[in-house]
């Protein structure tokens, strides 16, 4: 928050930044600039590189492997040694790691990149669907300061951000289904409890390949070939090994105490849920009501089953603010909505839809509507985001993030963190 601060009186004392210049505007004249000097299809990635970094002087990024990332380096080093490694099963980013060369606390590199990747497809998602080029890069910031990717940033280890990466890749590419299900498999080597946003993606799935029972055909035969491979996986990889988080850690509990885990951390589950995206929630809400005075229910009905899948997680966990952060496409969805093309935009007209080359195109696109005015005040609550402490929570444990200046002051003071 320090570097943060002095960043933008930097920026005001250079001119290059002034209350009065603050405006939509001002993300526009940065994003066509990053257009023309790297190209448009380069831009993105450049872009996602460079939201990572300043991320990097929001929260402190770790060099060593925290709480469960020290499974998953081990892994890292090993990937089919799992015999009482907690994690055994998560086993995709740590063999990428490994195959690559980042053996051992590189993973933690490996991270990194898959975060600025995650920002570098988010980027590109909306530039082909936006009316100015400045909503890219402001959609993509609502991803970059929140625990989408400041997780990964701050806890070393921590593999979500390449299963936050196929989730997205499974939104994108739904309407290829051989794809979809592969990332859904992969997904599940990832993390597991990618399967409780199975209802989500069924929900779209029925929403939009017809007729119905050829939606429910492949839902039943990818889903279930899927789940198949992956639970001969798990056979073949524990094999005269143990692992603790088996089915059984999780759902043994369940069977005295229907409400062992969600009495675990049910008093946290708001401070959980706000600290995903902070002030950044007020889009999803503003997304919301204006979908649903307009008619578009779907829409409302879409984010609000997203957010139960992630909620329901807490029925088997109590790291609230991770589980919750799986529904992070709700962010997606709303900004999508609210920065969508206003009808009659030639701009508009050709920045979405195959011309730049998106698999799905337009199809993937709402139809236009007139322009809501969330880009007069967006940029107001993304800046006043930055000031609000990032909060962690697990369970009953409640962590502050802190920039790398930040703690290095404290360290001096001898402070705890």
């Amino acid at each position: 928050m320090i570097e943060t601060a002095l960043l933008l009186a930097a920026l005001t004392r250079l001119r290059a930044l002034r209350p009065h210049r603050f405006t939509h505007r001002f993300f526009d004249v940065i994003a066509a600039a990053g257009e023309r000097r790297c190209g448009r299809r380069l831009w993105p990635w450049v872009a996602g590189l460079g939201l990572l970094l300043l991320a990097g002087l929001y929260a402190c990024p770790a060099t060593r492997p925290a709480a469960l990332g020290k499974f998953y380096v081990l892994l890292a080093s090993h990937p089919f040694a799992v015999d009482k490694n907690v994690v055994g099963f998560r086993i995709l980013t740590p063999l990428i790691s490994w195959a690559v060369g980042l053996r051992g606390d590189l993973l933690i590199v490996t991270n990194l990149v898959f975060a600025a990747l995650l920002l570098g497809m988010a980027y590109r998602w909306f530039a082909a669907r936006c009316a100015r080029p400045g909503d890219a890069l402001l959609a993509t910031l609502a991803l970059t300061y929140s625990l989408v990717t400041l997780t990964t940033v701050y806890y070393g280890g921590y593999t979500d951000s390449l299963t936050y990466v196929l989730l997205f890749a499974m939104w994108w590419w739904r309407r290829r289904r051989a794809l979809f299900h592969l990332f859904f498999l992969l997904g599940l080597l990832n993390r597991e409890s990618v399967a409780f946003l199975v209802p989500w993606f069924a929900y779209l799935t029925l929403r939009e390949v017809k007729p119905w029972w050829r939606a429910a055909l492949d839902l039943a035969l990818g889903f279930g070939a899927a789940f198949g491979l992956y639970f001969l996986f798990r056979a073949w990889i524990s094999q005269g090994q143990q692992i603790k988080y088996t089915a059984g850690y999780y759902l043994n509990p369940l069977a005295a105490d229907p409400l062992y885990w969600i009495r675990k951390s049910l008093s946290f589950w708001w401070l959980g849920w706000f600290s995903v995206f902070k002030l950044l929630w007020v889009f999803p809400v503003a997304a919301g009501v204006a979908a649903w005075r307009a008619g578009e229910r779907q829409l409302v009905y879409s984010m609000l089953l997203l957010t139960a899948c992630s909620f329901a997680q807490m029925a088997i966990a109590f790291d609230s603010s991770r589980m919750l952060t799986m529904g992070f496409l709700v962010m997606v969805l709303a900004l999508e909505y609210l920065l969508r093309p206003a009808a009659g935009d030639a701009a508009a007209e050709g920045a979405a839809g195959p011309d730049r080359g998106e698999p799905g195109g337009a199809a993937d696109a709402p139809g236009p509507v007139a322009e809501s005015g969330v880009r007069r005040w967006a940029h107001w609550v993304l800046l006043a985001n930055l000031f609000v402490p990032q909060l962690f929570t697990a369970g009953v444990i409640v962590e502050q993030m802190y920039s790398p200046l930040a703690r290095l002051l404290l360290g001096l003071a001898g402070a705890k963190m």
